[in-house]
C-alpha cells in the first residue's frame, strides 16, 4: 500500500462534486434570513438532500454538538499547553476521566483494544509512506488473553500509549498531501468567485460557521452516495470532526504562509487539531462509534481533511489556495523526519497488541486495496 493508494478511492470527479455543493451551500448560507438559526439552516439543507425531516433534525443537532465539542477540546488543549501540559498528557487524562463507573479491568481491556488498533493503523500508514516499522509477527507472539485482569496502573499506561499513538498519527497525517494535490488539479483553470465569509473565517480564526457548513456539505454528499470516506458510512459527528480538522489546518497553513507561524509551530498546531478530533471520536468518548470501522478510516482521514483544507482555502481566494498548498508541502517535509522518529518510538504496550493490530491491518487493506 502506497501513499497514492491511501487516496486512490477519492476521484477528481468526487472532489469536483463536493466543491460545487460547498459553493452552493455557502451561497445559500449567505442569503439565510437572520432569524433562521444555524441549526435550522443545516436541517433545511439536509432535507434538500432527500433526507427525512426527522433524520435531518437529528443530524443537524449532531453536527452542531460535534463542532462545539471539537472547539471545546481544542480550547482545552491550547490552554493546557500554556500551562506546560502537553497534548499527549491532556488526552491521557481525558481518557482516564472517561472511565466513570466502569470496572477498571473492563476499561483496561477496552483501552488495550483501542491502543492496539491505533498502533496497527500507524504501522499501516508508515508502510504507505515508505518507512515501515513493523516487525515480522510470529503466530506464537500473538497474545489473546481474555481472562487478564487489568490494573489501574496498566490502564494509565495504556491511556498514555494511546496518546503517543495519536501523536505519531498526527505527524504522519501531516506528511500526506494527497488531498491538497487532488483539489489543486480540480480547481486548475476554474474561476471561482471568492467567498468573503470563508476568507474572513480563515484569517480571523472564527471558524465555527465554516466548520458547520463544510460538515453539512460532506454529510449531505455522503447521504447521496458520494462517500469520499471509503466504504465506511460515517456518522455526522465523525464527518464533522474531520471537517473541523480540515478547516483548522487551512487557517494554520495560511498563518505559516504569511509568516505568522513557523513551520515547526504550525506542525504543532496541526497536531493539536488532530488531538481535538481524537478526544471526541474514540469509543470511550462516544459509545455509538465502533472501533474497527473507525480505525479503518484513520489512514484515509488525512486525505479527506486535506481536501477540506485546500477547498476552503481556494474558495476564500485563489491566491490563498496557492500559498496554502505550498505551505502543506513545507510542513510535510519537516513532518516526515519527526513522524518517522515518533513511529519508531512506539512500544507494543498491552496484551492485545499483536492480535488486534494485525486484524486492523487486514481490515484496512480490505478497504483500500
Amino acid at each position: 500500500m502506497s501513499e497514492d493508494n491511501i487516496g486512490k478511492y477519492i476521484t477528481e470527479h468526487d472532489v469536483e462534486t463536493v466543491k460545487d455543493l460547498l459553493l452552493k451551500n455557502l451561497a445559500d448560507y449567505e442569503q439565510k434570513p437572520k432569524e433562521l438559526s444555524d441549526r435550522n439552516w443545516i436541517a433545511d439543507i439536509l432535507r434538500k438532500s432527500d433526507m427525512s425531516s426527522e433524520k435531518a433534525d437529528i443530524f443537524a443537532d449532531g453536527i452542531m454538538s460535534a463542532v462545539a465539542a471539537y472547539n471545546n477540546n481544542l480550547r482545552q488543549i491550547n490552554e493546557s499547553a500554556q500551562s506546560g501540559i502537553s497534548k499527549e498528557r491532556w488526552l491521557s487524562e481525558k481518557i482516564m476521566q472517561a472511565k466513570g463507573d466502569i470496572p477498571i479491568s473492563e476499561y483496561g481491556k477496552t483501552l488495550d483494544e483501542i491502543n492496539s488498533s491505533m498502533y496497527g493503523c500507524n504501522m499501516q500508514i508508515s508502510e504507505a509512506l515508505g518507512t515501515p516499522q513493523t516487525e515480522e509477527i510470529q503466530e506464537d507472539e500473538i497474545i489473546n488473553d481474555t481472562e487478564h485482569n487489568y490494573t489501574e496502573l496498566e490502564a494509565q499506561e495504556l491511556s498514555l500509549s494511546i496518546a503517543k499513538n495519536t501523536n505519531a498519527y498526527a505527524l504522519q497525517s501531516a506528511v500526506i498531501t494527497t488531498g491538497f494535490d487532488i483539489v489543486k488539479e480540480v480547481v486548475k483553470g476554474n474561476e471561482i468567485t471568492p467567498s468573503k465569509l470563508v476568507e474572513i473565517a480563515l484569517k480571523s480564526g472564527d471558524t465555527d460557521t465554516l466548520k458547520a457548513i463544510v460538515a453539512t456539505t460532506l454529510t449531505s454528499a455522503s447521504e447521496n452516495n458520494l462517500n469520499i470516506f471509503g466504504k465506511e458510512l460515517l456518522s455526522p459527528e465523525m464527518i464533522t470532526n474531520l471537517s473541523c480538522v480540515g478547516v483548522e489546518n487551512a487557517g494554520t497553513l495560511l498563518s505559516i504562509a504569511t509568516g505568522k507561524l513557523t513551520v515547526t509551530k504550525g506542525l504543532e498546531m496541526m497536531g493539536r487539531s488532530v488531538f481535538a478530533m481524537i478526544g471526541n471520536v474514540l469509543p470511550v468518548f462516544n459509545s455509538s462509534i465502533l472501533l474497527a470501522p473507525l480505525t479503518a478510516v484513520f489512514p484515509a482521514a488525512p486525505v479527506v481533511s486535506g481536501v477540506v483544507s485546500m477547498l476552503v482555502s481556494h474558495v476564500a481566494q485563489k491566491a490563498i489556495g496557492e500559498v496554502v498548498h505550498e505551505a502543506s508541502k513545507k510542513v510535510a517535509t519537516v513532518a516526515k523526519t519527526v513522524a518517522k522518529a515518533a513511529v519508531s518510538g512506539l512500544k507494543k504496550v498491552g496484551r492485545a497488541v499483536y492480535n488486534t493490530a494485525r486484524k486492523v491491518g487486514s481490515f484496512i487493506k480490505s478497504i483500500f486495496g
